[in-house]
C-alpha cells in the first residue's frame, strides 16, 4: 500500500461485469470466499479501468459477499493483486482517445 500511495504503481478498479447492468451494484454476480487463510474471487470482470497501464499492480475488485443480506449491504472490495494465480487481462481497449 505504501508503494500505492507514494504513486510508484498504480491501482485499477474492476466493476463491470459482461452479463448484467453491474452499474447498478446489487446486480453483481462476482463472488468471494473465505478460504482458511486467503480468500478465493469468482468472477469475470468486462471493463477494468487501468487495468493494461503498466505500473498497474493491484485491482480493486467488487464482488458480493452476502446474498442473504440486504441489497445495498451485500457487496464488498476487495484489493487484489494483479499477478496473483488466475488474474487474467484479456484485451486493452481505447478509452476517450488513449
Amino acid at each position: 500500500m505504501k508503494l500505492l500511495l507514494a504513486g510508484e504503481i498504480r491501482s485499477s478498479f474492476a466493476m463491470t461485469e459482461p452479463d448484467v447492468a453491474s452499474s447498478d451494484a446489487r446486480n453483481i454476480e462476482s463472488r468471494i470466499v473465505c478460504d482458511g487463510d486467503t480468500y478465493v474471487i469468482h468472477g469475470r470482470k468486462w471493463y477494468t479501468a487501468g487495468a493494461t497501464d503498466s505500473r498497474c499492480r493491484i485491482i480493486n475488485f467488487m464482488c458480493k459477499t452476502d446474498s442473504e443480506d440486504e441489497p445495498y449491504r451485500q457487496q464488498s472490495m476487495i484489493l487484489a493483486p494483479k499477478d496473483a494465480p488466475g488474474v487474467t487481462v484479456v484485451r486493452s481497449i481505447s478509452v476517450f482517445g488513449f
